[in-house]
């Protein structure tokens, strides 16, 4: 397995990755969302790949938000996170999320959100004591996540999140 950044020109495999990871109610949505974030410039995007061969089997982008109390701090969310359902469990997705993780702390990156099952974010380092609001009131609050990147970066911090035009859709959430 090899990990790196995807390629623009991947986002075809991008799809059908997500299409095939996610269950039918959500999929094309999931895919949908992947690919306007990636098109859109002010998501700053982080796209990262698992390969088998020239095959992608894994999946995670990082998109960049900004906290109303804190302007200037970057940070981003992570959405979606994908493997392909034969792939499922073997630990493609810690690999490639950590990947995209350790590349955001090294460009200073602050903290990282996520909004899924903690029970499997929480692996990678997500828990779910932090003040930090989604942008919409979320079904799941269980699931909103929070990763410091910097030492005490989350300390005293609260706000309510704003994402990339994308991802600032009530439907997301």
């Amino acid at each position: 397995m090899n990990i790196r950044l995807t390629k623009d020109q991947e986002t075809v495999a991008i799809r059908e990755l997500v299409l095939d990871a996610f269950d039918d109610e959500e999929a094309s949505t999931v895919a949908q969302l992947a690919l306007e974030l990636l098109k859109d410039p002010a998501s700053q995007a982080l796209s990262v790949g698992a390969y088998d061969g020239d095959k992608l089997i894994g999946y995670a982008l990082f998109t960049s938000v900004r906290l109303d109390s804190a302007e200037n701090l970057s940070a981003y969310i992570m959405a979606p996170v994908a493997v392909s359902s034969d792939q499922q469990g073997t630990g493609i997705g810690q690999a490639v999320i950590a990947e995209g993780l350790d590349r955001l702390r090294e460009q200073g990156v602050a903290f990282v959100m996520v909004y899924g099952d903690p029970n499997y974010y929480s692996r990678s380092g997500f828990h779910v004591q932090n003040a930090i609001k989604a942008p919409y009131e979320l079904a799941f609050p269980h699931g909103w996540q929070a990763q410091a990147l910097q030492p005490g970066a989350l300390e005293g911090l609260a706000g309510t999140l704003r994402c990339a035009g994308p991802l600032m859709n009530p439907e997301h959430w």
